[in-house]
């Protein structure tokens, strides 16, 4: 297995540092090898957007800050040309344990690689099982939010 997905075997919660389309496959690749992990999404500053992504609550990235000290990484996923000004960042602010996520990220490809052997194994095709896997999570998490609501 990759490297990113040894530590974050290993750790207990995770911050997702970003919320455009790469902190969505982000989220769908971690929560899919790791549930439960994520503990919310961060961002350098709010404004225009939405309180949550896929149920995790967006935060500005001081409102972790009690998490910097206590072993929690930090995954930036956003273009890798933003990569090490926002760790510099980060590292500033405290955090010790910081991860990119990007294009050819051992996380992906530890999923990738669970579709190919389990479309290989079944005969399916892997795009449309990855579509299909997709499909799944976001209604499991529309069904999640759905019951938060109901109770709320």
């Amino acid at each position: 297995m990759s490297k990113e997905y040894e530590i974050l075997q290993k750790i207990e919660r995770i911050i997702i540092y970003g919320a455009a389309n790469n902190a969505k496959d982000a989220i769908f690749t971690i929560d899919t090898l790791f549930p439960s992990k994520i503990i919310g999404i961060a961002v350098t500053r709010k404004t225009k957007q939405a309180d949550e992504l896929f149920g995790y609550t967006i935060k500005q990235i001081e409102e972790y800050k009690q998490y910097a000290i206590d072993g929690t990484v930090v995954v930036v996923a956003m273009r890798p040309d933003y990569y090490e000004e926002v760790k510099e960042s980060l590292l500033d602010m405290g955090y010790l344990y910081i991860l990119s996520y990007g294009d050819n990220n051992g996380l992906m490809q530890a999923v990738n690689d669970k579709l190919i052997k389990y479309a290989k194994n079944n005969g399916k095709n892997y795009y449309e099982l990855r579509n299909e896997w997709k499909l799944q999570y976001i209604r499991k998490v529309a069904r999640k939010l759905q019951l938060e609501s109901d109770d709320g």
